[in-house]
């Protein structure tokens, strides 16, 4: 039964649910369990039932001195006993209050058990809480310090005391905060900062150590109240040293910015997307803009994309392959070109992964026009020495036909003798017809008779030619590429071009070597063309002429290509054979390139433009044997029209002759559908061969034209103007004329339509 009334129901809930100690309700005898609460379930491991009725000395042995102590002897005192915990469980230690507690039935005793031992472990636990705390407070590298606003300091570590240059915490309590500043204006500063925000957080703020030297603090600091005083916590951190470098960061930083403002070169950064970074006053200046427009824009947002692919494709070569390229680009500054010389530089990050380009680009135009007058200075001594050469060669031709022409004409010679002499000037007008050639070769305007034509085949035709004229010990190699581009070439200026460069690898010799002939394809590529000025983009086949000779110094490689420059001993050389290889090659859209080294050969590339159409063989001609139709020439030159007229009327045509276009064209429409071809010349006053042609497209689309010129360039005109049927180079012998008119008289006329 209940040992309270319903009275006391919601007091004994409160004492035995809540009370943490251990509570015993035994009869007045002190003998036996009445009630016990959670706290004594948990302390003895059993439970309130088993409890219930058993002997309460079972469970709690207590003793003075040795001796046991009866609880019902016991007034109201705490003394220290033994609990019992289940059979196979620990003792506890103990202490025990025993009380008399009246009730309504009758007086019961409260025995309360308090467990010793988990208050020394809550004592243990805070006591090495404490011990913890301490030593992170004192061991802390950081300065730690509680102190008031008004600068006496509580509390603080021995790092803040070293922090300062003083000998121990002990030291810092006769101090005060207000002795660790230079100026006192910076700590009322920081305290209404603390006051406005409550707490601060890598606030940095210069202070003086105890020997007046200054240290930079960066500290965490937190304001609070304690009995009405205000208290500021915090912990502090020297950066002195970080100070320092960020200045000497800042000040390299401000060199490194002078340095690259007052540099004569433009620079500029950019990142792996190719948008500008950064970029000095001088590149500013080159593009117009300002270092602030420049940023995240790219180059196309400054040029158009015609002019700015190029630069794009090398950038991007730099960041892929992280390694610098140098260029040289005609770029327009302040509305005029200049010439530009940009070294590109993969920029890399402490990781070596590459993250942008650094350029650096500095103005060559001046230097590239010293270089041009030195050409020039050079071409003139050049020319000069070429004037003497063709004067004397010309003298000699000269005197040749016009002895020989004077003698037919002062004398009656039998028929024999007069073929003999005339014989003698036709020679030495072809040997001048050869020099001029030559000259126009220099030019790179020499005539061509050019087709598709395979390279390869100039190889087999030059190795067989040369094979004779070469010494037993000097091997001929040929790697030919069986599929082979064709070119758009002269053959007989190709192999020209060739023996020359076999002849002298064969005098680079003389103690024997190889001559290797070599075609391949090529194709101009960005960083091919950015080293190569004279190069164009596009498909090209490599022909290479390579010895094992003697090779050819540096300082003599940039003038081998000069008239009358030649590197033989005095007597065995003209100096004209590579200034004509350089010419022809220029003439047919092409370029070359000598690379050579003492002692190890010379090679020559020579790269020419693929030609890409498929050739079609022509269609047999329809053939006219009518020899009365009606010839057109026309020709700024008397002497060349009277020639003409000559030759074409002994062949038996009818013949026109006409001292420029405007004046052909008034002859076809004088002889309206008469004229069946016009024998044109390409260079003439008032109305040139091409404007001609032109014309004649709309008021004589049919007439067939023979296209004559003693520039190749005038060659074009057969692929540009369908109404010519083919080209005549100048000078022409008779038979050459008669044959070209006869040919194409077989062909038929062209529609109007074919021709616009």
């Amino acid at each position: 039964m209940s040992v309270f009334s319903c009275d006391e129901a919601e007091f004994a809930r409160i004492l035995f649910s809540d009370c943490a100690d251990a509570i015993f309700i035994v009869d007045p005898n002190c003998e036996r369990i009445l009630h016990v609460n959670q706290s004594a379930e948990r302390l003895t491991g059993t439970s309130a039932d088993q409890l219930t009725g058993q002997r309460i000395s079972d469970w709690l042995r207590v003793e003075i001195a040795g001796a046991p102590v009866s609880l019902a002897s016991m007034g109201p005192q705490e003394i220290q006993a033994v609990l019992r915990h289940a059979a196979d469980g620990p003792s506890l230690p103990i202490t025990v209050l025993v009380a008399l507690l009246p009730t309504a039935s009758s007086p019961v005793l409260l025995v309360r058990a308090r467990d010793l031992g988990e208050r020394a472990r809550i004592e243990d636990a805070l006591r090495g809480s404490e011990e913890r705390y301490r030593q992170l407070w004192q061991r802390n590298l950081a300065g730690i310090v509680r102190a008031s606003l008004t600068g006496r300091i509580l509390d603080c570590n021995d790092s803040f005391a070293r922090l300062f240059g003083f000998a121990s915490r002990e030291e810092m309590f006769r101090r005060s905060t207000r002795d660790l500043y230079f100026d006192l204006g910076v700590r009322e500063e920081f305290v209404a900062q603390l006051r406005a925000h409550g707490f601060l957080t890598n606030y940095e703020l210069m202070m003086r150590r105890a020997d007046g030297s200054p240290i930079w603090i960066l500290e965490n600091v937190s304001l609070l109240v304690e009995n009405g005083e205000e208290i500021l916590e915090g912990t502090l951190i020297d950066i002195t040293e970080r100070k320092r470098i960020e200045e000497a960061l800042r000040a390299s930083e401000a060199n490194y910015r002078t340095l690259i403002n007052h540099l004569d070169q433009g620079i500029f950064l950019k990142d792996r997307e190719l948008r500008y970074v950064m970029a000095n006053p001088v590149f500013c200046a080159g593009v117009g803009k300002s270092d602030e427009e420049l940023r995240g824009k790219t180059i196309r947002d400054l040029y158009p994309d015609h002019l700015t692919e190029k630069a794009r494709a090398i950038e991007r070569k730099v960041l892929a392959e992280g390694r610098a390229i140098e260029t040289e680009d005609i770029m327009t500054i302040a509305g005029k070109p200049h010439n530009v010389r940009i070294s590109r530089t993969p920029l890399k990050n402490e990781k070596g992964e590459v993250v942008g380009v650094l350029g650096i680009c500095w103005d060559v135009t001046e230097q590239r026009d010293v270089e041009a007058q030195k050409r020039h200075v050079q071409k003139m001594n050049a020319v000069a020495q070429l004037a003497g050469g063709i004067a004397h060669d010309f003298n000699n031709l000269l005197t040749i036909m016009l002895g020989n022409v004077s003698c037919v004409l002062a004398q009656q010679l039998d028929a024999e003798a007069t073929v003999s002499l005339l014989k003698n000037a036709e020679q030495a007008g072809l040997r001048a017809a050869e020099l001029t050639q030559t000259l126009l070769g220099l030019s790179h305007r020499a005539a061509l008779t050019a087709k598709p034509y395979n390279l390869n085949d100039a190889i087999e035709e030059v190795a067989r030619l040369v094979r004779p004229a070469l010494p037993e010990n000097i091997a001929v190699q040929i790697n030919a590429r069986a599929d082979l581009w064709l070119v758009q070439a002269d053959p007989v200026q190709i192999v020209q071009i060739l023996t020359n460069l076999a002849i002298n690898a064969r005098d680079a010799m003389p103690n024997g070597g190889r001559i290797l002939f070599e075609t391949s394809h090529f194709e101009a590529d960005a960083e091919y063309l950015a080293s190569h000025v004279e190069a164009s983009p596009g498909e090209y086949v490599r022909l290479r002429v390579a010895d094992t000779g003697l090779g050819i110094p540096s300082e003599l490689r940039e003038r081998i290509f000069e008239p009358f420059f030649t590197t033989k001993e005095k007597g065995k050389g003209t100096g004209l054979g590579l200034s004509i290889v350089f010419g022809i090659v220029r003439q047919h859209n092409g370029w070359v390139v000598c690379e050579s080294e003492l002692g190890r050969g010379t090679a020559f590339d020579i790269f020419l433009p693929r030609f890409p159409e498929t050739i079609e063989p022509h269609p047999p001609a329809a053939r006219d044997d009518s020899s009365a139709e009606l010839i057109l020439v026309v020709d700024d030159e008397r002497m060349i029209r009277m020639l003409a007229e000559s030759i074409l009327n002994k062949a038996g045509f009818r013949v026109l002759t006409a001292e420029n276009g405007r004046a052909a064209l008034d002859l076809i429409l004088d002889h309206p559908g008469e004229v069946a071809l016009i024998v044109l010349d390409a260079i003439m006053p008032v109305l040139s061969g091409r404007e001609t042609l032109v014309e004649l497209a709309h008021a004589a689309p049919d007439i067939r034209v023979l296209f004559s010129s003693g520039y190749s360039t005038e060659q074009m005109a057969i692929r540009e103007f369908p109404q010519v049927h083919d080209y005549l180079p100048k000078p022409y012998r008779a038979e050459q004329l008669i044959e070209k008119v006869a040919a194409i008289l077989r062909k038929p006329r062209l529609a109007a339509e074919q021709v616009r």
